[in-house]
């Protein structure tokens, strides 16, 4: 069973990522996202990957009771607003986040954890995936239903 966390947004834009500026996208789209990048999607809706949380993940190689889970912290602006700080996981039933009219999930964090060494937080890439969906104009909202 998937929880969807409902976050409204009035506004928001994030600045762009150093000399590149942020990934552009059309939705339904899948972006992978190093720590510090944004993506714009259909002009709107900025999503920043800005860290990893926590990584309980199990370590590939050992023997778990539980898989373990991935947090990761995102920001959501819509429209040149603020920037809205949220939070995704991998393994549980917080893996997505709804703005007005964007879904955000997170597919895939990386590198998988090992036995051998900790991840350094420079070599974290998140894989979200952004849909659009129930986008309704200002006049379609007052006009009657037939």
């Amino acid at each position: 069973m998937r929880r969807v966390c409902v976050i409204v947004l009035l506004a928001g834009a994030l600045g762009c990522d150093s000399a590149t500026g942020p990934v552009r996208l059309t939705s339904p789209a899948d972006v992978q996202l190093k720590i510090g990048q944004a993506a714009v999607v259909d002009g709107q809706l900025t999503v920043r990957f800005v860290g990893v949380v926590s990584d309980s993940r199990c370590p590939a190689g050992a023997m778990c009771f539980w898989g373990g889970d991935a947090e990761v912290a995102i920001t959501l602006s819509l429209d040149g607003g603020a920037a809205e700080p949220d939070t995704l996981h991998m393994m549980t039933t917080a893996n997505s986040d709804t703005t007005a009219i964007y879904i955000v999930s997170l597919l895939d964090l990386t590198p998988y954890p090992s036995t051998t060494a900790p991840i350094p937080a420079e070599q974290y890439a998140a894989r979200l995936h952004v849909v659009a969906y129930g986008i309704i104009t200002t006049t379609e909202a007052a006009s009657p239903r037939r």
